[in-house]
């Protein structure tokens, strides 16, 4: 009996043990948010493009995610479709296919694959179910992303199934954007063109009135068409708005520069509101404002309008707009009249000091950047750029439901995360001193172990080159110094001085120079070095920040890698000098207690100096093709992580980390991503190797400060953005290295990429799309475990 008891207590401590119970700490916003919307039950969806779709039931208060782990293969979401009934019933559309979950997001069905054979790879730019019969379904079909074979496909079973409808007379050459069918009449579909993130064709409406088999193109007379809405008791009434539109451009190449400032044209305070009372055969001016048109589904002569362009030009300065040419206009009798009843300055905005940027058009077109609710007229929301934002009132005040303010200039995530990074650095000395750096957000502080962030970047007037801030320098606007964003690679910061960091910033995420910066005041003020570094422009490329802890700690030695040469510092940062010319470097790491010893890697393999690197030895004999980037035409740096250009240029490979070991002299780990790669450990300061885990898409590692048996290692097949393959994300083994469990537990992706264990037995990891999660080791239950071996 008293085996049996000790065998019992055996399981129930490995299961305790097993388990981590993440939390995402981030300040929210990061990517794009393609379009946000609610169910039938009122649960707001916000569709990503970086970590598939977020969930919220209190309006925005809090978010949960699904990805994954749910079923969900796409982490590009770019549309949303809900059951009129039936609120755990709803579709997503994505990249490469469309899901349909009946369990409120729990879990999905792929229910319209990609086509690898005939390399079909649909986009779903919209989803609309009928509102008068719920097993009718609309979509819109595109071949892959930049296409414009847009066509319609329907389902007669709630979107389980899925052919395309005959599309009699819908011209060739579209990208549609937008579907709506008619509340009282399922045959009565409009599907609006224009311009959308990848794609674009001249804007214009079409109808069908035999669901979808054959279509006719209406409002012809009124220009471009930007928004179209319907009066949802008379099957003859329709409300189109207008802009000018730019002709798209001929050649696809040249797609990618062509932006909606690009495709607006004109004035940008032109266009009109419309109404047509003959199903769309002529139209009658309404109204002197264009925009995104809600009307009341009780009360259809209550419509609101919220003007997006002329919110874009007043912010923006493309012209002269007065504050009450912007934001949401409503009428109560049906266009009569017209009041300015909602100012985009009472509009909350979140941390983005510069509402230009804050109140930026969704990047999946201008009509997904504000969407009425379809079950409540009084709820509206909207994906301005990077945040999530919701109204309960029409439309007249808008607030920013991705980020909450804590303290001044502290800020919290709500959950809704959607955002991507490089660094993770928690202090040596104290663990409540965080930094973190993010794709397109910059440097974040946190001094109370990320319960806040506050986001500070280098004076935008005087290092103008390595931040953004969306502006064109035409006149100068409160606040407008201060910079919006940034592509933070790597951070650093003292041992001991808990308030001396180091960071590199680049204005974008390649392809844009890179400098290193110091600030002797957690981050509050930067200042660039320069002194003995290189002056380039072609690409992020400086990595690997790594300390001498056994240097003086009021002058430290340094080191890391630019442009894949290996630099050093012995003043503290202050000046470089390049000591290993090689081109194929990113990462360097230096013992904890030989200061001689020095490690350096990248896509030329691993390398060692036992001079504090005089001269430099490549080592790693037995797994020296696994330690280097094999491919014949790679990308020359570690993001994105797939290939973009089209020339078969295939995601970089090669050692991605280098951790020594913080309690055990010559011990050294080492990642390598790519093909049948992994993690390695030397107990010789790199003489002899042993192979711990074997994984195609391993990224970082890190043993505890406070047991070296206790090792935690990620793997991410996302890494910048966009993945649509598994990895083991997070394991952790508690006998050093000898056996390994997930750590996944609760995570919607299995994606991490850079991850830290401080000094109070903390986890820190990057998960590529949801963000900074934080986790206790269960130092307790290894403890326990440990006792009955």
């Amino acid at each position: 009996m008293k085996k049996f008891t000790v065998l019992c207590l055996l399981v129930v401590c490995f299961k305790s043990f097993s388990q981590h119970a993440w939390t995402r700490t981030n300040p929210g916003g990061g990517g794009a948010i393609a379009v946000v919307g609610a169910t039938a039950s009122g649960t707001i969806i916000s569709a990503s493009d970086l970590s598939g779709i977020y969930l919220s039931d209190d309006d925005g208060d809090s978010w949960r995610v699904s990805g994954w782990n749910n079923n969900i293969h796409e982490t590009h979401i770019s549309s949303l479709g809900f059951h009129p009934i039936d609120g755990n019933i709803f579709i997503i559309g994505t990249y490469n296919g469309a899901y349909r979950t009946d369990d409120g997001g729990q879990s999905f069905d792929l229910v319209l694959a990609p086509d690898v054979a005939s390399e079909s790879y649909p986009y779903i730019e919209d989803i609309v179910f009928s509102h008068s019969n719920a097993n009718i379904v609309y979509i819109t079909y595109h071949s892959n992303a930049g296409s414009t074979d847009g066509e319609v496909y329907k389902s007669l079973d709630a979107g389980i199934t899925w052919n395309p409808v005959a599309n009699e007379n819908l011209p060739g050459g579209l990208r549609i954007v937008k579907l709506m069918v008619h509340p009282s009449d399922e045959n009565i579909v409009y599907a609006l063109a224009g311009k959308s993130r990848f794609s674009c064709s001249t804007p214009a409406l079409y109808k069908s009135v035999d669901g979808g088999v054959n279509w006719s193109h209406i409002a012809t007379s009124i220009g471009a068409v930007m928004d179209f809405d319907l009066n949802p008791a008379d099957t003859q009434i329709i409300f189109a708005s207008t802009f000018v539109a730019n002709a798209c451009p001929t050649n696809p190449n040249d797609f990618e520069n062509f932006g909606f400032e690009d495709f607006v044209g004109g004035d940008w305070t032109s266009g009109e509101l419309y109404k047509s009372t003959t199903g769309g055969v002529s139209f009658n001016q309404i109204g002197s404002e264009t925009g995104i048109i809600n009307v009341d589904f009780d009360n259809p002569n209550h419509i609101k309008v919220v003007n997006i362009l002329s919110m874009m030009e007043y912010f923006n300065d493309y012209g002269n707009v007065a504050e009450n040419q912007v934001g949401t206009f409503t009428t109560i009798n049906g266009g009569t009249s017209w009041q300015h009843t909602g100012s985009i300055l009472n509009w909350f905005r979140g941390y983005r000091i510069q509402p230009w940027l804050a109140f930026s058009w969704s990047y999946n077109g201008i009509t997904k950047t504000v969407t009425k609710d379809k079950f409540n007229s009084n709820k509206m929301y909207a994906s301005f750029g990077q945040w999530a934002w919701y109204s309960n009132d029409g439309g007249d005040t808008i607030n920013n439901i991705s980020s909450k303010e804590i303290s001044p200039d502290y800020w919290l995530s709500t959950g809704l995360e959607n955002i991507n990074g490089n660094a993770i650095e928690v202090n040596q000395s104290n663990s409540d001193v965080v930094y973190m750096g993010g794709y397109d957000i910059g440097f974040w502080q946190s001094k109370n172990a990320g319960l806040s962030w506050k986001q500070i970047l280098p004076d935008l007037q005087q290092y103008e080159n390595y931040i953004w801030d969306s502006y064109d320098g035409s006149s100068q606007v409160p606040g407008r110094n201060e910079g919006t964003g940034a592509n933070v690679a790597t951070i650093i910061s003292d041992p001991t001085r808990q308030n001396v960091v180091w960071a590199s910033f680049s204005e974008g995420q390649y392809n844009y120079p890179t400098g290193l910066f110091k600030s002797n005041d957690y981050g509050e003020n930067w200042q660039l070095i320069t002194t003995g570094l290189p002056v380039y422009n072609d690409s992020i490329r400086m990595y690997g920040l790594s300390i001498d802890k056994n240097s003086l700690s009021t002058n430290r030695t340094m080191y890391m890698t630019v442009a894949g040469d290996v630099y050093k510092s012995v003043n503290d940062g202050n000046s470089w000098t390049m000591i290993y010319a090689n081109g194929g470097l990113k990462f360097t790491r230096v013992d904890n207690f030989n200061p001689q010893l020095v490690y350096a890697g990248g896509e030329a393999g691993l390398f060692r100096s036992t001079n504090a690197g005089t001269s430099w030895t490549q080592i790693g004999a037995q797994f020296q093709v696994e330690m280097q980037g094999n491919l014949t035409n790679m990308r020359p740096d570690i993001v994105p992580t797939y290939s973009e250009d089209g020339a078969g240029v295939q995601a970089w490979q090669g050692v991605f980390e280098i951790k020594t070991d913080p309690n055990l002299p010559n011990r050294v780990y080492v990642t390598s991503y790519g093909t049948a790669k992994g993690l390695y450990r030397s107990d010789d300061m790199g003489n002899s190797w042993e192979k711990l885990l074997t994984d195609d898409y391993m990224r970082g590692v890190a043993i505890s400060p406070n047991d070296s048996s206790i090792i935690y290692a990620t793997a991410s097949a996302s890494y910048h953005s966009g993945a649509n393959v598994d990895s083991s994300g997070i394991q952790f083994s508690t006998d050093d290295g000898n056996t390994w469990h997930s750590a996944n537990n609760g995570m919607a992706w299995n994606y991490a990429g850079i991850i830290q264990l401080s000094i109070d037995d903390k986890i820190w990891a990057w998960s590529p799309g949801t963000g900074v999660q934080k986790a206790n080791i269960p130092v307790s239950d290894i403890l326990f475990k440990n006792s009955f071996e």
